[in-house]
């Protein structure tokens, strides 16, 4: 949880950062990221979602040229890496969190920087929400059924007592 409440604001302050500088090649590039990440969200393909993402996201603070920063944030993505691959496995999440990122963009484009802190912190901080709620998800597959008992993967056993 700290992690996340951790990149929240270092996203939020490489948007702010980034805001007033960014160039168009920069826009380009971030949105052929978006444009991969719908046609892999479109084929609920988490395997290629995920990778973009991360670009997407290193892209925006590597572009701050703030050193510090980028070591950083890359030091807490290491950390937080399970539990983010956990938020993005629905296809509905990952089409939520790329409309978050349409966001973002919109905000470089206009070059403002609270607009920009803004949708990068509030993108974590929804980026959290959905991380815990697949966790909840497995918790709930994985508790046990009327006989307490659970089957590997989660799923439960079909019970003989009425």
């Amino acid at each position: 949880m700290e992690d996340y409440d951790l990149l929240a604001g270092l996203k939020g302050l490489a948007g702010a950062l980034l805001a007033p500088m960014v160039t168009e090649q920069h826009i380009e590039h971030l949105q052929r990221l978006i444009n991969q990440m719908d046609r892999a969200a479109e084929a609920a393909d988490h395997s290629a979602f995920y990778p973009l993402n991360l670009e997407f996201h290193d892209a925006i603070v590597e572009a701050t040229g703030n050193n510090r920063l980028i070591k950083m944030y890359r030091g807490l993505v290491k950390e937080a890496h399970l539990f983010r691959t956990h938020g993005l496995v629905s296809q509905g999440a990952m089409v939520a969190s790329n409309r978050e990122h349409r966001a973002i963009i919109e905000a470089l484009r206009k070059r403002n920087s609270r607009e920009c802190y803004d949708a990068s912190f509030q993108h974590v901080v929804n980026g959290k929400q959905r991380m815990l709620a697949a966790l909840e998800k497995i918790e709930n597959d994985d508790s046990p059924d009327q006989t307490g008992e659970v089957q590997a993967g989660g799923s439960r056993r079909a019970s003989a007592v009425p």
